[in-house]
C-alpha cells in the first residue's frame, strides 16, 4: 500500500530519473507509520505509470556489507557523481515501490 506522500516522493517532472540514478525519496518504515527522506538507487522504473522500485542507501556501518549489500566507495570514480558524500552501501534486501 503507498501512502499518498509516498507517492509525491520523487518528482518525475523535475529531473530525468533512469534506472542507476541515486535520488532522495521519502522511504516509508516498515509499519508505514511514518516516512523519512533518504538517498536511494533506482532500480525499476515505469516513468509513465509514475511508479519507481527503490533500493534503500544507508551510510551506517558502511564498512560492514552483508551478501545482500553493495559498497557505494567514495574512492570509486561514479560515486562522486551520484552526491553522495560518505561511504555508504545499497541495501538490496530493502526495497519499495512508490
Amino acid at each position: 500500500m503507498t501512502t499518498p506522500a509516498a507517492r509525491r516522493s520523487i518528482d518525475t517532472h523535475a529531473f530525468p530519473t533512469r534506472v542507476g540514478d541515486v535520488v532522495l525519496a521519502l522511504f516509508p518504515f516498515a509499519d508505514l507509520s511514518a516516512t523519512k527522506r533518504r538517498p536511494a538507487v533506482i532500480v525499476g522504473a515505469s516513468p509513465s505509470h509514475g511508479e519507481f522500485t527503490l533500493a534503500f542507501v544507508t551510510s551506517q556501518q558502511a564498512a560492514l556489507a552483508s551478501p545482500d549489500e553493495v559498497l557505494l566507495l567514495p574512492t570509486h570514480p561514479e560515486v562522486p557523481l551520484t552526491g553522495l558524500s560518505v561511504a555508504s552501501k545499497l541495501r538490496a534486501g530493502k526495497l519499495v515501490t512508490l
